[in-house]
C-alpha cells in the first residue's frame, strides 16, 4: 500500500523542533515556500523534509535535554522520599557542630552598649507679627 503523507501544523512543528514560529516561515520564505505565521497554518510533507534536514540536530538537542530533565525529576522524587522518613535521633546524642570557613581568626562577640535615644531636635519657630487692625467704618 502507497505511504499516505499528511500535512502538518506549523505549531506542532515548531514543538518537534524546539523552535520559534517565524523562525521556521522564515527559513522556509527563504526556500521560496511561503506561510502565514499562523499556528494552524498547515505545512506540506515536502516543507517538512526540508526542516528535517535542516534543523535535526536541534530536534537531537532537545531529545537530550528531556532525557537529562527525566533524570533529575526522577532524581529529585527520591530524595523527596527520603526527606520523608526522617530518622529518629535521641536528643542525647545531638551535638552542635561548628564549621568555620576561611582563615581569619575567630573573634569573640564584643557586647554591644544599649544606644542612647537621640534628643528630638528644638525647632525655633520665627514670631509672627500680627499687622495693626484698621478701625471699621460705620454708615
Amino acid at each position: 500500500m502507497p505511504e499516505v503523507k499528511k500535512t502538518t501544523r506549523l505549531n506542532k512543528v515548531a514543538r518537534e523542533f524546539n523552535l520559534g514560529i517565524s523562525t521556521i516561515v522564515e527559513f522556509l520564505a527563504k526556500k521560496g515556500h511561503n506561510f502565514d505565521p499562523n499556528p494552524n497554518t498547515k505545512i506540506p510533507p515536502e516543507c517538512h523534509a526540508l526542516l528535517v534536514a535542516e534543523f535535526s540536530s536541534e530536534k537531537d538537542v532537545k531529545k537530550a535535554s528531556e532525557k537529562i530533565m527525566k533524570r533529575k525529576n526522577t532524581s529529585s522524587k527520591d530524595q523527596e522520599e527520603t526527606k520523608k522518613v526522617p530518622e529518629e535521633v535521641p536528643e542525647e546524642k545531638v551535638q552542635d557542630t561548628v564549621f568555620v570557613r576561611g582563615n581569619a581568626p575567630i573573634k569573640e562577640p564584643k557586647a554591644e552598649e544599649p544606644k542612647k535615644a537621640k534628643e528630638p531636635k528644638k525647632v525655633e519657630v520665627p514670631k509672627v507679627e500680627e499687622a495693626p487692625k484698621k478701625a471699621a467704618v460705620k454708615v
